[in-house]
């Protein structure tokens, strides 16, 4: 996976959206890091729809009330988990009695900052939770893993947790999908296949980065992978692929 990470704010009261990006802004800059992506979000649908197609891993800051919907922050961390089980999330709310409420979402959150606190403690918990997101990348940095495409005249190294899937195109040439780019050269599945365990078939034509499938509909057997993209499973790969989901 490449070390790209980002930030999710989601926060209905403007001034206090900006006041936590210029703090989360001013804790990277302290550390030297200049080059995050702060989104904010004032709508959960809005967030979602992007966090549903970001296959990365990020950090999200969600206040739980949204739009007088006391819990709004709850289901949407909720809903980010069904598709993603690795990213940071970060409650903020003045209602401290929903604490224990939190847990009973079983969503692995990393922290529960209060509010109406002082500043400084309101810095020095939001501190913590950024350090540990910039620890996250640094975990990720040292995880990455490559493949070799040996080609006839070069060959192609990439990091497999980049790639979603390969397809075959026509005459003989394979498209390799990966987060923000799309390249074609001439190869065979048969031998990517073996270049790595997260690798499987899916069909005749496409191999997809296992870690990448979100969603197998079982009835007519289409397969969405993390960024939203549909391929087909065929019959003869359709237990296997299944057994992702059963595990």
């Amino acid at each position: 996976m490449s070390e790209q990470m980002a930030i999710y704010i989601l926060e209905d009261q403007i001034i206090q959206a900006k006041a936590l990006e210029a703090l989360v802004t001013n804790i990277l800059h302290s550390r030297n890091i200049y080059n995050e992506t702060i989104h904010l979000f004032s709508r959960s649908d809005e967030l979602l729809q992007v966090a549903h197609q970001d296959a990365q891993l990020n950090i999200f800051f969600l206040d739980i009330q949204m739009n007088n919907h006391i819990q709004a922050g709850f289901e949407v961390a909720k809903e980010i988990r069904k598709t993603d089980s690795e990213s940071l999330i970060v409650f903020i709310s003045t209602h401290t009695e929903l604490v224990l409420t939190s847990y009973k979402y079983m969503v692995s959150a990393l922290q529960f900052i209060q509010k109406n606190v002082d500043f400084l403690d309101f810095q020095k918990e939001v501190e913590t939770c950024v350090d540990a997101y910039i620890q996250q990348k640094e975990n990720i940095k040292t995880k990455s893993e490559y493949i070799i495409i040996n080609l006839k005249a070069s060959s192609i190294k990439m990091d497999i947790n980049d790639i979603y899937f390969f397809q075959t195109e026509y005459d003989h040439r394979v498209s390799m999908v990966g987060k923000n780019f799309k390249r074609e050269f001439y190869g065979t599945l048969s031998k990517i296949e073996q270049l790595h365990p997260d690798l499987i078939r899916v069909h005749q034509s496409i191999i997809i980065n296992k870690k990448y499938a979100s969603k197998l509909n079982y009835k007519t057997h289409l397969l969405t992978m993390r960024d939203g993209t549909e391929v087909p499973v065929s019959r003869r790969y359709y237990t296997q692929v299944k057994a992702l989901f059963l595990t």
